[in-house]
């Protein structure tokens, strides 16, 4: 029989904001190619990226700005080697 972990987002039906979940199977294999998720990083990615390297991750891209309206972008690996983006305003 497959093992399968998962931890879900709180979330509620119809109230905006986004859910999801985290999966670890066989069936799922770590990438660094292909979809690129972005995260929500508010108020300021640079908390969040303070928090990567103590954790296992590795990070790709530090704090990086698109443009002062479209707000700042980084990118890491995290411990299974998934690459992952964040997005914050500030």
């Amino acid at each position: 029989m497959m093992e399968m972990r998962m931890a879900f987002f709180p979330s509620e039906h119809g109230n905006g904001k986004v859910g999801g979940a985290l999966v670890k199977s066989e069936m799922h294999k770590s990438n660094t190619e292909g979809v690129l998720v972005y995260l929500n990083a508010n108020p300021d990615v640079s908390v969040v990226l303070e928090k990567i390297e103590e954790e296992g991750g590795i990070i790709l891209m530090g704090k990086t700005l698109l443009t002062p309206e479209a707000g700042y972008i980084a990118m890491f690996l995290d411990p299974e080697g998934n690459r992952i983006a964040l997005h914050s305003y500030h």
